[in-house]
């Protein structure tokens, strides 16, 4: 019973993180306005290139070499989880 209600909350947070993902698509497609945060990835994607999504991993990479850094602990790299 343990195992089946652990794959359940990995299948709704799966299934959270793609609705998420959908409704921020949604938005920036239709040019209503997006949160600070990705409209910072819509502007480098239109100045530099890369698509919205590889700004979003390499930004999260960012943030947590530097937080990384700052603690002084080793990088946590299962935060990158929900932007992959």
């Amino acid at each position: 019973m343990i195992k089946s209600s652990g794959k359940v909350k990995y299948v709704f947070y799966v299934l959270g993180v793609l609705i998420l993902t959908l409704g921020i698509s949604f938005t920036i497609q239709s040019d209503l306005g997006t949160s600070p945060f990705d409209a910072l990835l819509v502007g480098l994607s239109i100045i530099v290139g890369l698509s919205v999504g590889s700004w979003e991993i390499i930004i999260a990479l960012i943030l947590i070499c530097c937080n990384s850094f700052l603690k002084r602990q080793r990088p946590e790299v299962l935060g990158l989880l929900p932007s992959v």
